[in-house]
């Protein structure tokens, strides 16, 4: 149940990133990658 999850934000980050990167908003890529490694963070403090 939360692999489902997981794969379902991290897809939806992905495709920001896909976006933000034809936009070529260096900030805004920046930032994504942040919430991505947050998320990552989050969830392997999670994983036992």
């Amino acid at each position: 149940m939360a692999y489902a999850g997981l794969g379902f934000v991290l897809g939806c980050h992905v495709a920001l990133l896909v976006t933000l990167a034809m936009t070529v908003n260096s900030f805004s890529v920046a930032l994504a990658i942040a919430v991505t490694q947050g998320d990552l963070y989050l969830v392997s403090k999670e994983t036992p």
